[in-house]
């Protein structure tokens, strides 16, 4: 079980699932009479994890308000910021950071923070925590960080 089976006629391909694991095809040939036997394969499909190998926030402490994010992961992915006030508050959720390009550690990921929050309203100065959060083919990494912010 799992992916994706089309095709017709002599030809049949299956899509990977998006997880991990290990997954059995068996295929049965029919010669127009009769069925052969059943053959089985065992298939381990490895999905990469998205990894994040750096996060940094420039500048931190960041002062005036503004603080760029630079993210950078292993694999193509779609990553989420959260930013938490010291009281586990949400103050600014990025549904989806831009990808501005690679280097030699993967994919590049922007965001500018301004110091607001959810609603455009400026926070105030005190520490803050992000979760960095990279999502791929089902596959979940997330790591946090602090950032200062002083006006």
């Amino acid at each position: 079980t799992g992916g994706n089976i089309t095709g017709s006629s002599s030809t049949v391909t299956w899509t990977l699932p998006e997880t991990s694991g290990e997954y059995s095809l068996v295929v049965r040939c029919y010669d127009g009479y009769m069925y052969s036997e059943p053959k089985t394969f065992k298939i381990l499909p490895f999905v990469e994890n998205p990894e994040i190998t750096s996060i940094k926030t420039y500048p931190n402490p960041a002062i005036g308000g503004n603080t760029v994010f630079y993210v950078v992961v292993k694999k193509e992915s779609d990553i989420e910021i959260v930013i938490y006030d010291i009281n586990s508050e949400v103050v600014q959720l990025v549904p989806s950071m831009e990808k501005t390009g690679m280097n030699s550690e993967g994919y590049v990921y922007e965001y500018k923070w301004t110091g607001t929050n959810n609603t455009g309203q400026k926070v105030s100065s005190v520490i803050y925590l992000y979760s960095i959060i990279a999502k791929t083919s089902g596959t979940t990494v997330k790591k946090t960080g602090k950032l200062v912010l002083l006006r």
